[in-house]
């Protein structure tokens, strides 16, 4: 969320935040069940603050069509997960690569250096399997699959 949240939520946060260090340090059986109560209070009163924007969004689409797409981007956009890349070039330096075009360029020339054509020739063949046992034919009836559920 990117607004303030009101004394009550943020009580809430100090509460949970305080019965955590507190269950952390006690392993408190009792400590632990308070903690879920209030863990639980937070992210019902989060949802219902989330749901209330949603509704004042959807109510203000036709009106105000900037505010429903600037929701819109702020849920579709992505964000990078791949983490920074360390390489070793060919002359031996270590280098980071921190950039996201830069980062698919290395990943693209690591799988193109390890990756092999082999031709068809090399392969043998699969053993023939032979099975010990025919299946004979499987019949189901109406009454069977009734039995059954």
């Amino acid at each position: 969320m990117k607004f303030p949240l009101d004394e009550k939520i943020r009580s809430l946060v100090r509460k949970k935040s305080r019965l955590w260090n507190r269950y952390i340090e006690t392993r408190s059986p009792q400590t632990h069940i308070e903690y879920k109560k209030i863990r639980n209070e937070f992210r019902r009163q989060t949802r219902l603050i989330e749901k209330k924007v949603q509704c004042e969004v959807a109510k203000q689409c036709k009106s105000n069509p900037k505010k429903f797409w600037k929701y819109v981007d702020s849920k579709s956009k992505s964000q990078s997960r791949i983490g920074d890349v360390k390489t070793v070039g060919v002359d031996g330096c270590v280098s980071v690569v921190n950039v996201d075009g830069d980062k698919a360029n290395t990943f693209g020339d690591y799988f193109c250096g390890v990756f092999t054509l082999e031709s068809d020739e090399e392969f043998n063949e699969l053993p023939h399997r032979c099975w010990a046992s025919q299946c004979d034919e499987v019949f189901f009836s109406d009454e069977i699959i009734i039995d059954k559920l």
